[in-house]
């Protein structure tokens, strides 16, 4: 009988498998959540940078019409000091 399992013995068993498989559902849950959050910072981060180049863009918008807009006015003023 040395190789029969007692009932207490096949209890303990069991008891620690459910106990690895509660550890193993709880670190696969943490690591989805681990991943997730990972996924929401890289999220703010492409968002911040998508922000900042808009921002950019308007920015060279901006310079490059208000560069028109000077040479423009040298222009109207160069073309009124020729009819005076």
């Amino acid at each position: 009988m040395k190789g029969d399992i007692t009932n207490r013995e096949k209890r303990l068993r069991r008891r620690g498998v459910v106990r690895d498989e509660a550890n193993r559902i709880a670190n696969e849950r943490e690591l989805e959540w681990i991943k997730q959050r990972d996924r929401d910072i890289e999220m703010k981060q492409l968002s911040e940078l998508e922000r900042q180049r808009i921002e950019q863009i308007e920015i060279r918008r901006k310079a490059r019409h208000d560069k028109d807009e000077l040479n423009r006015l040298k222009e109207e003023e160069k073309l009124k000091a020729e009819t005076r």
